[in-house]
């Protein structure tokens, strides 16, 4: 595959959402898929409701624009997969309201989206929001390579030398390419050992499987194949998935 060009992006980039609990702090971050939908783990969608989805299909989110804008976001539409195993723990919210009052500052088109290069060592990034860390911060990351049920996730562990560590905060978050500035997938959890320094990534290759839309905004630039095997939502790919019994979602 051809080497992507660099995009210039923002120190925040628009394209990065916050998810807010009930109390108002945020529980997660998202990604945007325009023009009005936002990628992000059901997890992160449960603890922002305080409750589980099927105990409440019309419940809605806030979900907050890197121009500080808050919109709802509902998770209805069938797009929760609740599986078994992390890769399949993905919501896709629906945002409501006026995107007009962002200043601008919401992608348009679906440029920042890629399939990204999964070599080992690669400088990969995450904006998260940890506590005491509202606003969000960013954390370094270097790709080791796929691993987990069906080698379906990321493995990416912490830069060294570095000051922030990717924490409970950052779920959902985009992993974002340190090289191209693109978006690559989400983070969506982490090793239970604080000596590991280990986070998993869903990659959009894999969330491109289960959910259309992002399928479409791949394709035309060649970052999927329509011949790759689809997921139903909702249905493992073959048998019970493996647990991961030392990693936890935030």
């Amino acid at each position: 595959m051809a080497a992507e060009p660099v995009v210039r992006t923002a120190v925040t980039d628009d394209w990065q959402v916050s998810i807010l609990g009930p109390a108002g702090n945020p529980v997660g971050g998202g990604v945007i898929v325009p023009p009005r939908s936002v990628l992000t783990c059901a997890h992160v969608v449960t603890s922002a409701m305080g409750a589980r989805l099927e105990d409440d299909p019309h419940a809605t989110v806030t979900v907050t624009l890197s121009s500080g804008l808050n919109l709802t976001g509902s998770p209805g539409g069938g797009h929760r997969y609740t599986g078994g195993s992390h890769h399949e723990d993905v919501s896709v919210l629906t945002l409501h309201g006026d995107l007009g009052q962002a200043g601008g500052r919401f992608p348009t088109s679906h440029a920042h989206l890629s399939t990204g290069d999964y070599a080992a060592k690669r400088p990969m990034q995450v904006y998260g929001y940890p506590q005491g860390q509202p606003h969000g911060v960013w954390a370094d990351c270097l790709m080791a390579g796929r691993g987990g049920p069906e080698s379906a996730l990321i493995q990416l562990n912490d830069a060294p030398d570095t000051g922030r560590r990717v924490a409970r905060g950052y779920s959902g978050c985009g992993v974002r390419d340190a090289v191209t500035s693109r978006v690559a997938g989400l983070a969506v959890l982490r090793d239970k050992s604080p000596e590991a320094g280990v986070t998993w990534m869903i990659p959009l290759e894999r969330l491109a499987r289960d959910w259309p839309p992002l399928r479409a905004a791949l394709a035309p630039r060649g970052l999927f194949h329509a011949s790759a095997p689809l997921l139903l939502p909702g249905r493992p790919a073959t048998g019970p998935a493996p647990r991961h019994t030392a990693a936890s979602a935030w």
